[in-house]
């Protein structure tokens, strides 16, 4: 493995390690290397925090050891003033040598004046690396924020889970528990890296869920998590179109510690105040399909409205009928089915996705598989979607 590989596998494990914290910011990871040694390296931790190549010059023990050295990032650097100044002009008054970016930045904002800002400078650039793990490894890395950035709307995975003949309950609404432990803290590490979880209202009224994260540190994988840092609680979204919750649902009573959203088509005014009181906030979203009905919450509107919130990906726990109006309106990148040893049979047993369905096979939502998973006897895909 030559170098140049190495340090940039290095430095897209450490993007990952943003994952769930960045909102509308990439994950972007950088390692600086002199002599041969690793002499640097950071992330972008947070939303608004500073932006990884910023983090790596500040993990130098003194800032005169990175000159002449050579820069490993994910991203290429930015050249305009956001939340955080230009990261170009940090690395050029660093006395950085080279630097070697893992792909431009998509954004019109950014792409190809970083790399020009730092040629002008008189430093080295190579774009790219030609192997095919790390090709692999930064798409998807960045698939996320490519989808932001050409559509302005947040990164959608659907998550379900079922029994081996396709049901998430027993024709009595019994559903717990379908899955195994291992398979649910799965579940509780994909939320934790989600910037939010959204299920419909009947949902909340059959589960009273807190959808929240339930882990101890030592459930994350190392390479998921950084030193000394905690898991993170997404935003909780409910569809509730009526405005049906209930003041006193698991949501609501900890709408002051979680961030909370209740997306309705409601116009009743004064609960909509109570439901602020008590510290979620509302969006008032109607339309429904063809932004034609008005009883019910349009999706596209909501997604739309979460994104500009800083909301950049979002995990759908359904149910059924929420699962299919998101893939019908072509709002589902990403399906992760988690599939339980059990069988319930039953007609009137619900489905993970119900609402009208398509006419014919020809109208299906068609999946791509990405991978396989195993927890003890529970089996978890991951797809992605394709839309036609």
């Amino acid at each position: 493995m030559n170098n140049d590989i190495k340090h940039m596998k290095r430095a897209i494990k450490l993007a990952f390690l943003g994952r769930g914290r960045t909102k509308t910011n990439p994950m972007v990871g950088a390692v600086i290397v002199k002599d041969e040694k690793i002499i640097g390296e950071g992330y972008h931790e947070n939303y608004g925090g500073p932006h990884a190549e910023i983090n790596a010059l500040n993990s130098i023990t003194s800032i005169d050891e990175a000159k002449d050295s050579t820069l490993y990032v994910t991203l290429e650097p930015c050249n305009h003033e956001g939340k955080t100044p230009p990261c170009t002009e940090a690395i050029i008054n660093a006395g950085i040598r080279k630097v070697v970016i893992g792909m431009l930045d998509p954004h019109d904002i950014v792409s190809g004046a970083g790399v020009k800002r730092l040629t002008d400078a008189g430093i080295e650039v190579v774009v790219g690396i030609d192997n095919e793990e790390i090709s692999h490894s930064l798409t998807n890395l960045y698939e996320s924020y490519i989808v932001n950035i050409t559509s302005s709307m947040p990164f959608v995975t659907m998550k379900f889970a079922m029994t081996t003949d396709g049901k998430i309950a027993t024709y009595t609404g019994d559903s717990k528990w379908i899955t195994g432990n291992e398979a649910r803290k799965d579940v509780h590490l994909q939320r934790s890296m989600h910037d939010a979880v959204l299920v419909g209202i009947g949902t909340v009224i059959a589960d009273d869920p807190m959808l929240n994260v339930r882990l101890e540190r030592s459930d994350y994988p190392p390479h998921m998590i950084a030193a000394g840092s905690k898991f993170k609680n997404p935003t909780r979204v409910i569809v509730d179109s009526q405005l049906s919750i209930r003041v006193d649902s698991n949501i609501l009573k900890t709408a002051k510690d979680i961030d909370t959203i209740i997306a309705t088509a409601s116009d009743d005014e004064e609960y909509i105040e109570s439901i602020k009181a008590m510290g979620a906030n509302v969006i008032v979203c109607a339309g429904g399909i063809n932004h034609n009905n008005n009883d019910k919450v349009n999706l596209q509107k909501l997604f739309k409205e979460l994104y500009n919130r800083n909301i950049a990906t979002v995990y759908v726990e359904g149910g059924g009928n929420i699962n299919f109006s998101s893939l019908r309106d072509g709002l589902v990148h990403r399906l992760h089915a988690y599939i339980g040893p059990k069988i319930f049979g039953g007609a009137a047993a619900p489905s993970p996705v119900e609402g009208p369905g398509v006419q014919e096979v020809k109208d299906c939502y068609e999946l791509k598989l990405r991978t396989m998973q195993t927890f003890a006897d529970d089996v978890k895909i991951e797809y992605d979607v394709r839309y036609k």
